[in-house]
């Protein structure tokens, strides 16, 4: 095999910032979440009518012995 025939892809390790899993991604990307997870977010979106519609989660947060239901509502902007 030559050298001219080899076909090198960077990567750079990432953390997903939905699960906090590392993961490799191509370098240069802008991909923030895990296939797992961006597989899981997709099926949240499948049907959503606006593509800027901000995600929302119900999710129950037990602590101390209690369970309390909660709903999260993420929208544009913020940091991670």
């Amino acid at each position: 095999m030559e050298v001219d025939d080899l076909n090198i892809v960077l990567l750079d390790l990432k953390y997903c910032e939905r699960c906090g899993s590392l993961w490799l991604r191509p370098r240069g990307s802008d991909e923030v979440l895990c296939a797992s997870c961006a597989t899981q977010i997709t099926k949240l979106r499948v049907g959503w009518g606006e593509k800027n519609m901000p995600l929302v989660l119900r999710t129950t947060i037990r602590a101390d012995g209690e369970s309390r239901e909660v709903v999260v509502i993420c929208g544009e902007g913020g940091n991670a």
